[in-house]
């Protein structure tokens, strides 16, 4: 797992949550689906966090994504995924979909699927 060197993110990974796989999460949401994406310390927390959710709109599923302003400055730091999800421009992807497009850039999934599974700590 690698990890960010300096700056704001230091000592953070590239990492997401498909939240609406989480046990934790599974039924209780408002939405489709939901991931969440950033920069997160291998034990917990974020330094910049942002996250995409899928909603009907007319008779299509379309994901929309939010960035806190907290993570303005993260979001400029992920041109590879701009770049792929500019290539996907109005495809209509689905979570899992875009979960491939992270893990392509180099994000690890840290969805705990299993309660007090961390999967993403044993592979370090």
């Amino acid at each position: 797992m690698k990890t960010i060197e300096t700056g704001k993110h230091a000592g953070c990974v590239r990492g997401f949550v498909h939240s609406t796989e989480a046990w934790y999460h599974r039924g209780k949401t408002s939405v489709l689906d939901e991931v969440l994406f950033g920069f997160y310390a291998p034990e917990g927390g974020t330094t910049g966090e942002m996250r995409v959710v899928w909603r009907e709109l007319g008779r299509d599923i379309v994901p929309e994504l939010t960035v806190f302003d907290d993570a303005w400055a993260a979001l400029a730091e992920f041109g590879d995924l701009l770049a792929l999800m500019s290539a996907a421009d109005a495809k209509h992807v689905t979570g899992k979909q875009f979960c491939e497009m992270l893990v392509q850039c180099g994000f690890v999934d840290m969805t705990e699927r299993v309660e007090g599974e961390r999967p993403w700590l044993q592979k370090a």
